[in-house]
């Protein structure tokens, strides 16, 4: 067994650029899955790190449902939490300010506790002295705080509060571990807990108790108060439910781009052993004439595979490390969070990424491995390589079941089958597009030559007829097309969001837009009266309402006719006077083309929708390609929406004038104190364009991959077709044909080979864009944003034929310069 390991591991070294390409191949791809599969853990428990030092010991926290308009409520009687197993229960008075720096109004979430609580909470050391003298105007700051604003303790701070400037005292600078822990959407202080009240005008009123329990079911205490305080929410102070939906879309798109990049690797590596086995006949041909077994030969190369495996697999990890650095710092981009230092080794993940890696290459050339251990001694030794292919439409026809049952596996409505079956269908569809290719090159080599002909001669037909007949060609072909489809797949979805989110800001009808924060008339009202607002458009909302007792209704807006002039007109065109009639009269909704695919809904058909107090019939009116929210919209008329609701209250607003800047500054002075995220429309659309970026950025670096794996299995299908061609082309050099001639050959192969491969990427890349339809329509994110982009198909044509040039012209030159002699007496 040694001598095994020892004539492996010499093997490996024998062809160092090979070595590099497969262990470049197979560091990549596991790069790849180790950051996917690190990606998730990673921000999640960190998250949760970040708010356990928020909440220090906290294990719960009580407070108004979130339908209240008012978050402030009257401390309990000091029997209210006697008979649960508490350590403490301790009030907490919350609400924002701003200040003032460069004439811009910043936000300031502001606590109000006593520091005798805030030591209870985060087991802090603050001296009995210390606590005593924390009160009236002082506030205690956190270093982020200290540095960003130069800010030290006996400073005065100026903060308007209910549009009334108060001068803080800098108390003291603590460390950043906990409620004062700030960032750049917002600086977090604490001020002593009757300052707030006094300041809100209020007397022994808090917005939250936060809660430590002695026992170790937090689940069952949660319950237990909910259940004791009606008309209060109590909630675990950690969770991760809301970051774990958001970290599941990523996932999974980039989880299917890289299952796409791993199917093109596994090419690679098969097309890379192929090289070694050619290379190693005549070797092993002689090892098998001096004794040795089949079973000692395939082990040698089984032992090279798992040395190249093992190899690929711990640079790999090492690379892992420098890519999911770099993933947390695009995703964390728009926030403080990327300099603040993440765990990036996962020693399960990496035990894993490596297992992939040995599976990878152990599959990847289990097939050349096991047909050469069946080649008889004679053959190894005497034969000549062949090559040849034959074009198979029984393959082509199972390639076609293939893509069709992965389309059906993609469309299963079993929720939690979903992404399972979302990887198998597009595993499936990949490998059925590949065996498609082969018929299309059929159907297109014979035009092209033709095209090619005026310019390449004979040459050019020459080429089609070895493109069908050789199968390294053919696999070249095929895995170009693989690689093409892939970027086309990842740069249309990047570059259709990107053209949606300007076009849907475009539609937008109003300067300063409101959502998802609950206000009443009193607010709306005081923003009429703010100097240059021309109009006031509010929408009333409700979430995750069900209808049917199956169909979920993510928002339900409450909107009138002028929805379309003074909110979004994104369809705009349906408001018709008929149309507004039955609209304003009759229980009708508006459903997205999402919602309605989702459901397999119907204009016409009714929902039946539970709101808390009652359920109440609504028609289908019209249903509406809307992408907003990623087309999880439903619309109603806002009477009948407060009618069966009785929900008064409003959770959208839009607001019209000519100084956005001044109108949004005067909205944050006259906000209550609970915090909205008040942005003028350009503000909005440059924040989402930015936190897009960072996405696509991922996104377009897995095609760079992808690009670079490919170039690699390009080089090396090039260097087994012209090496399983020495022979022959020996024979035809020593019958006249000069080395220009048959450079000419060679490069009406890569042209033809190239314009064929762009055809069949371009097809392939259709395939996926549609299978990520479906599988964003899973994920209740409406696939009418992917639209298919010229530019890309473009540039994926140019792309096809620079690769396929250069993949070939460097091989073919180095075969040019081989010796006549010892290739016509190559067998």
């Amino acid at each position: 067994m040694f001598t095994l390991l020892k004539l492996s591991y010499k093997n490996i070294f024998e062809k160092k650029f090979r070595c590099f390409l497969i262990v470049l191949s197979v560091a990549l791809s596991v790069a790849l899955i180790y950051t996917i599969l690190s990606l998730s853990t990673t921000i999640t428990t960190f998250y949760e790190s970040e708010q356990n030092k928020s909440i220090g010991n906290t294990d719960l926290v009580l407070s108004k449902s979130k339908d209240a308009i008012n978050p402030v409520f009257e401390q309990f009687t000091t029997d209210a939490f006697k008979g649960f197993d508490l350590e403490y229960a301790l009030p907490v008075l919350e609400g924002f300010g701003y200040y003032e720096k460069d004439e811009v109004l910043n936000p300031v979430r502001f606590t109000g506790m006593n520091l005798n609580d805030f030591n209870q909470i985060y087991r802090d050391d603050f001296s009995n002295q210390t606590i005593s003298a924390f009160k009236n105007l002082v506030i205690l700051i956190g270093e982020n705080t200290s540095e960003r604003l130069k800010l030290s303790s006996g400073d005065v701070w100026t903060l308007t509060i209910g549009n009334r400037p108060y001068d803080f005292t800098v108390y003291e600078v603590h460390d950043d571990y906990n409620l004062l822990a700030s960032s750049t959407m917002m600086e977090s202080v604490v001020i002593p807990y009757e300052t707030a009240n006094e300041i809100m005008g209020l007397k022994n009123h808090l917005t939250s108790y936060y809660i430590s329990i002695n026992s170790d079911d937090v689940s069952k205490v949660e319950r237990e108060l909910n259940e004791a305080f009606p008309g209060f929410d109590t909630t675990k102070a950690v969770s991760s439910d809301d970051l774990s939906q958001m970290l599941t879309i990523i996932q999974v798109s980039l989880s299917l781009m890289t299952l796409s990049v791993l199917i093109v690797s596994c090419f690679i590596i098969f097309s890379s052993f192929k090289i070694i086995i050619l290379e190693r006949m005549t070797f092993i041909g002689t090892l098998r004439s001096l004794g040795s077994t089949i079973k000692n030969a395939r082990k040698v190369l089984l032992l090279e595979s798992i040395f190249y495996g093992i190899i690929g697999g711990f640079f790999g990890i090492l690379l892992g490390f420098g890519a999911l650095k770099l993933t947390l710092t695009q995703l964390l981009s728009m926030s403080d969070l990327e300099h603040t230092k993440i765990a990036l080794v996962h020693p399960g993940y990496a035990f894993i990424g490596l297992l992939m890696a040995i599976v990878l290459v152990l599959g990847s050339s289990f097939m050349p491995i096991r047909k050469i251990s069946k080649t008889s001694v004679k053959e190894l030794l005497f034969s000549e390589v062949r090559n040849s292919k034959h074009f198979s439409l029984v393959r082509s026809i199972f390639g076609l079941i293939l893509i069709v049952f992965g389309f059906y596996l993609v469309k299963t409505k079993v929720v939690e089958l979903q992404m399972l079956f979302s990887f198998i269908g597009m595993i499936l569809t990949i490998v059925g597009s590949a065996l498609i290719v082969p018929v299309l090159v059929m159907l297109l080599r014979k035009p092209l030559s033709l095209i090619l002909a005026p310019g390449m001669g004979y040459h050019s037909k020459a080429a089609s007829i070895q493109l069908v007949n050789d199968k390294t060609l053919m696999n070249n072909i095929i895995l170009l097309a693989m690689g093409l489809g892939i970027i086309l797949m990842i740069n249309t979805f990047s570059l259709s969001v990107g053209e949606l989110v300007i076009d849907i800001y475009g539609k937008c009808q109003s300067d300063i837009v409101l959502m998802y924060r609950e206000f009443d008339d009193t607010y709306v009202n005081k923003v009429k009266d703010i100097e240059s607002v021309t109009h006031v458009y509010p929408t009333r909302g409700l979430f995750d309402l069900t209808a049917n007792d199956e169909v979920v209704l993510p928002i339900l807006e409450g909107i009138d006719t002028a929805y379309a002039k003074y909110a979004w007109d994104e369809f705009g065109e349906i408001f018709t006077p008929e149309f507004n009639e039955q609209f304003i009269n009759q229980r009708t909704i508006i459903i997205t083309t999402l919602l309605a695919t989702k459901y397999d809904l119907k204009e016409g058909q009714t929902l039946t929708i539970h709101f808390e107090n009652k359920s109440a019939d609504y028609q289908i009116i019209k249903i509406v390609p809307s992408i907003m929210n990623n087309g999880n919209m439903s619309f109603i008329d806002t009477n009948f929406f407060v009618e069966d609701s009785s929900v008064s209250t409003y959770q959208g607003m839009y607001v019209n004038t000519d100084k956005p800047d001044y109108v949004v500054r005067e909205m944050k002075k006259i906000s209550p104190f609970a915090m909205y995220p008040i942005e003028t429309l350009d503000n909005m659309r440059t924040m989402n364009q930015e936190g897009n970026a960072s996405l696509f950025n991922l996104m377009k670096a897995i095609s760079v991959i992808a690009m670079l794996i490919g170039s690699i299995g390009i080089f090396n299908n090039y260097i087994i077709s012209f090496f399983s061609r020495r022979k022959t082309t020996a024979s035809l050099r020593s019958l006249g044909v000069n080395k220009g001639s048959m450079m000419k050959l060679f490069l009406s192969e890569s042209l033809i080979g190239g314009l064929v491969g762009a055809f069949s990427g371009t097809f392939i890349g259709i395939i996926l864009l549609e299978i990520m339809k479906l599988v964003l329509m899973n994920m209740n994110i409406s696939s009418t944003l992917i639209n298919y982009q010229i530019s890309e198909i473009i540039f994926i044509s140019i792309a096809a034929l620079v690769l396929s040039l250069i993949g070939s012209m460097i091989p073919a030159y180095l075969n040019m310069k081989r010796p006549l002699v010892p290739e016509l007496k190559y067998e």
